[in-house]
């Protein structure tokens, strides 16, 4: 167990960054308190939302400037923006300096770089020390441990789960698809109160056929994938959440960042890659995946295989290990 380990997270926390980055840290900040390390979250301004969600989890956290209030075992970077300044303050006075890094572009004085997208073995990037593929996937035990579901059977749930979008046009195209698929499916939507697509799919809710329910501010989405026979999803936790629990998936583009897990995810057969679905091709498509039982039941098999749920545990392991005692 470590002595007296103190480290600084410094992770991106506003709405507009959706919720990944608090998610997955707080996988990994939870294994290191495990482990008995002292951890404290640095938020950006105006987190109200992220701070609930860390002190619902146990875990500490502020909007205020730490780095000058060390000492500091290591600190652990998600944050793009910082990322792309000089973090030269960070590996000064927090080292050694954890980048989650979905770009594999660590900044110079990084010491170790994560990055779970399922295709990645290497042990180095751009010279920097990596944690890379699945076995360092940050998601909570409790996904991988639910009871293996057979998804052979004819689909009737539609989770559909997109993250913060920015534009509501890619979403109302996916729900135009789902509701002419069939009169009968149940389709739920998750998309939050304080999504900029919000107001517009709510206005557009009486619109469909189906009985497409709308969920916000889902605090946990277990419940949500147990209950559902597929899903179309962005990339991100979202997607590791719903490979260890082995949902099948088609997954989309939500944000840039995302593509190297998607294209991953997709050569390991945990999902379907929709990067390049054009929205033409998008109902021919689901279409094909939901009369493909042999499919579904094949993504299923291979993400419940490759996720075990203890990459977080593994990289606290090595991060205690990195500090000098």
């Amino acid at each position: 167990m470590p002595l007296n380990q103190r480290w600084l997270f410094r992770v991106s926390s506003h709405h507009r960054y959706g919720r990944g980055h608090i998610a997955r840290c707080s996988v990994l900040a939870k294994a290191m308190r495990d482990n008995g390390s002292k951890i404290i979250f640095q938020l950006d301004p105006g987190s109200t939302g992220a701070a609930e969600r860390l002190k619902n989890c146990g875990l500490e956290s502020t909007e205020k400037n730490l780095l000058l209030e060390g000492p500091w075992s290591g600190c652990v970077i998600d944050n793009y923006e910082l990322l792309g300044d000089d973090i030269s303050d960070y590996t000064q006075l927090a080292s050694p300096v954890v980048i989650m890094d979905d770009f594999l572009n660590p900044p110079t004085g990084a010491h170790l770089l994560i990055n779970s997208a399922f295709h990645l073995t290497e042990r180095k990037i751009s010279g920097v020390q990596a944690l890379l593929g699945p076995a360092y996937a940050l998601v909570e035990p409790r996904f991988s441990n639910i009871p293996r579901r057979d998804f052979s059977g004819v689909v009737h749930k539609i989770l559909i789960t997109l993250g913060r979008t920015e534009s509501p046009e890619i979403l109302i195209n996916i729900l135009e698809v789902c509701d002419v698929l069939t009169d009968k499916m149940d389709i739920k939507l998750v998309i939050d109160r304080c999504d900029p697509s919000y107001a517009c799919i709510i206005d557009k809710k009486s619109d469909w056929i189906n009985n497409i329910s709308i969920v916000s501010d889902v605090s946990d989405m277990l419940p949500l994938l147990k209950d559902s026979d597929f899903i179309i999803g962005s990339g991100g936790v979202s997607l590791i959440e719903r490979v260890a629990a082995g949902v099948p998936s088609l997954t989309i583009l939500g944000a840039e960042n995302q593509r190297l897990s998607i294209e991953g995810a997709g050569i390991s057969g945990v999902t379907i890659d929709g990067t390049r679905i054009n929205s033409a091709d998008l109902l021919p498509r689901i279409s094909s995946i939901l009369e493909d039982s042999k499919l579904r039941v094949s993504m299923s098999k291979a993400g419940r295989e490759l996720i075990d749920g203890m990459g977080g545990n593994r990289i606290a392991d090595f991060l205690c290990s990195m500090v000098k005692c």
